[in-house]
């Protein structure tokens, strides 16, 4: 029967098991561990205080086997805690445990007649640990069970059944102390349940939430391919999240937590350039992101974005750099297919429009006969618009070749101010038609400068056909090359329609157009901008703009000069 009860209780306390995350087993080994410090701490130090004073002469041996009984049962707890790995098992290990203190606390208070209003304080400890150990349940249980003993003895010791080494208290026999006593401990006793239970399910309400909270970002994590990562630096430890594991193919402990075995499983073409991005982020405590390849365990390659912040302490010292990691090999995927579709289509496009080319200049130059005045312009508007066409394709096709990697600079030496005077030539024959006054401020010496022609003269025509097509007749644009010893900056600016805040916090993204009436009355694909700005990210540069609405606008291109490796 004393068994059936036991699993039945067993049983019930299932509900409130610890979660997944805490196992009973932790909290069991921590409540024995604890019972070897509280002993130590307390019986001792008490036995010390009883008897060195008064003298060893007094010292009675039943309190030190009492002390002695209790570090042998928690070995024995030790020891059947460590013979087999299941809950059940743990569950009645600690219900033995918790039964044990609660029959042992009830002999020290009888055995030294500590029957008074602390001595219920020590039944808190097996409360609390039930409530740990097993939930509600348990908490009233523990409770319940140690009023009944504690008032047991004082009903054994006022009928006389059972007889206490000292005097239990002056009044062990008068009868109204003795209910008010039993009453008023299993009140104080009832009142710690409650405040235990109550604390236990407020902190039960909080675990949920925050393994909700917790359960939902690793879900999300799962969905969305990302992954979190911590480093401390000054441990040189990094931290995973298991969707981080997953991204590199890595079971959980086989990452040695360290930066550099991190850095080997990145791409060894990859390498060098995530160690500049830590390292600048180290040096200027800003917040970076990165792109790079990593390589699993079975050799497969992926491609992952990253993003990071920088944490210090008060002196500015680095202390942890955290962030998130994204496989982003289908999205990078998705791209190439689209940029090979793009590339194809545009291919295709641009061969039969340069056909129509031919065949409208020739039929404009008067190769098939002299046209009338009226069919004179319907060809001059039929050969602008496949201009335009072809403008089109010939960017989607730039784009197209630029996401996918097939653009590659082929830097030389060249004098930056013979390049930039012919590039303006046809722009300033553009801009005479428009009545606009083009300006071109060179200085007067050459200004060897190690670029890409062809690359670059791309993107500053951008910067000059924008300044012309915003720019109203009358209006005047200025071009400037400006050099020193490690920067050469080229400065276009004009005095046209300008730009607000908002307009220029998207300027250089793909197809983006200004929504305003000169915008609309010009034409254009939208990814000239950021054509220029891609090209001028290769040569290591920046491109900045500064605009005031109405007033116009400025561009400013800086260009390193190249390191020379020897």
């Amino acid at each position: 029967m004393m068994r059936d009860v036991t699993s039945r209780m067993m049983h019930s306390m299932g509900g409130d098991i610890p979660e997944p995350n805490q196992p009973i087993y932790d909290r069991l080994k921590w409540y024995i561990n604890m019972r070897w410090l509280l002993i130590s701490v307390i019986s001792l130090p008490a036995l010390a205080s009883l008897y060195v004073g008064p003298g060893l002469v007094r010292l009675r041996g039943s309190n030190i086997a009492f002390v002695a009984v209790l570090f042998a049962m928690n070995g024995v707890f030790y020891v059947l805690s460590r013979l087999r790995r299941s809950v059940t098992y743990y569950k009645a290990i600690a219900i033995g445990i918790v039964a044990t203190d609660v029959l042992f606390i009830t002999y020290f208070i009888y055995s030294i007649g500590g029957i008074e209003s602390r001595s219920i304080i020590v039944y808190a400890l097996p409360i609390l640990m039930s409530s740990a150990l097993f939930g509600r349940l348990g908490v009233y249980l523990t409770a319940g069970c140690s009023a009944l003993l504690y008032n047991l003895v004082i009903a054994g010791n006022y009928y006389d059944w059972v007889h206490s080494p000292k005097t239990l208290t002056n009044q062990a026999h008068n009868g109204t102390y003795v209910v008010n006593t039993a009453v008023f401990f299993t009140c104080v006793l009832l009142l710690i349940a409650v405040l235990t239970d109550f604390l236990t399910r407020l902190l039960i309400a909080k675990e949920r939430e925050a393994n909700a909270t917790t359960a939902a970002l690793r879900r999300a994590q799962v969905i969305a391919k990302l992954g979190s990562w911590e480093w401390d630096v000054e441990r040189d430890r990094t931290t995973w999240s298991d969707e981080l594991y997953k991204i590199f193919g890595v079971q959980r402990g086989r990452q040695n937590g360290t930066y550099e075995s991190y850095l080997t499983r990145v791409h060894p073409d990859d390498r060098k350039s995530m160690s500049t991005t830590i390292g600048q982020a180290l040096r200027t405590h800003r917040p970076f992101r990165f792109e790079n390849r990593i390589v699993r365990p079975d050799k497969t390659i992926r491609f992952v974005h990253g993003e990071g912040k920088v944490v210090t302490d008060k002196q500015g010292k680095v202390q942890m750099l955290y962030g998130i990691m994204q496989d982003v090999t289908d999205e990078r995927a998705l791209e190439i297919a689209k940029g090979d579709f793009v590339s194809l289509a545009s291919h295709q496009l641009r061969t039969p429009a340069s056909g129509v080319r031919m065949l409208l200049a020739m039929l404009r130059d008067g190769y098939s006969g002299s046209l009338q005045r009226e069919q004179q312009q319907m060809v001059e508007q039929a050969y602008d618009a496949n201009e335009r066409l072809l403008r089109i394709a010939d960017d989607l096709l730039n784009v197209a070749k630029l996401e996918s990697g097939r653009i590659v600079l082929h830097p030389r030496e060249i004098d930056l101010r013979t390049w930039l005077e012919a590039l303006c030539i046809q722009q300033k024959l553009l801009a005479r038609q428009e009545r606009q006054k083009f300006i071109v401020n060179l200085p007067e010496k050459t200004v060897p400068w190690q670029v890409d022609p062809a690359r670059l003269s791309m993107a500053i025509d951008n910067l000059l056909s924008n300044a012309r097509k915003y720019t109203p007749a009358r209006g005047t644009i200025t071009v400037s090359l400006e050099t020193t010893s490690r920067l050469c900056r080229i400065v276009v600016s004009d005095t046209g329609s300008g730009m607000t805040k908002s307009e220029m916090a998207n300027l250089f993204g793909k197809f983006t157009r200004l929504d305003n009436h000169a915008s609309r009355s010009t034409d254009g694909t939208g990814l000239g901008l950021y054509l220029a700005k891609s090209i001028v990210d290769m040569h290591g540069g920046t491109i900045r703009v500064q605009s005031v609405p109405g007033k116009g606008s400025t561009f400013t291109v800086r260009l390193p000069r190249p390191t020379v490796t020897k």
